[in-house]
């Protein structure tokens, strides 16, 4: 992703997703929370200074689904939805910024555990293993 970054002349932000459950990670905290902080997707634009940088959302699959509230998933969905994301609004800094111009890729190593509204939105490409013989 580093690379097609550079050939893209755009800024790069990683997200790692693997293992979280909180909308707050992509979203932020509202201001009524103590050490309440912007959320990666707000912070990732602000550090690159471009309203199109490249974002990779790093282990989709990942994402631990939690009972009740909100969940990740459906947070990560909104960002990804060109209907939607032209008009996102961070929790901690409660300003709309426009998504849309931003170039989205996520990882995964299994689709299984990808809600299928989700995966709906995501454009597909499988990068096969390495062969017995490349990984010696």
């Amino acid at each position: 992703m580093k690379s097609i970054a550079k050939c893209l002349n755009r800024p790069y932000t990683r997200i790692s997703l693997g293992g979280e459950y909180d909308t707050a990670v992509v979203k932020g905290h509202r201001k009524t929370y103590i050490g309440a902080y912007p959320g990666k997707i707000w912070d990732s634009i602000y550090k690159s200074k471009v309203e199109n940088p490249v974002i990779l959302l790093d282990e989709i699959d990942k994402i631990v689904s939690r009972a009740g509230g909100a969940s990740l998933q459906d947070a990560v969905m909104e960002i990804l939805d060109p209907v939607q994301n032209y008009r996102f609004k961070d929790d901690f800094v409660d300003i709309e910024i426009d998504l849309s111009r931003v170039l989205f890729v996520c990882t995964a190593n299994s689709l299984d555990t990808i809600f299928p509204p989700l995966l709906d939105r995501l454009e597909r490409i499988e990068v096969a293993g390495y062969t017995t013989l490349e990984k010696q």
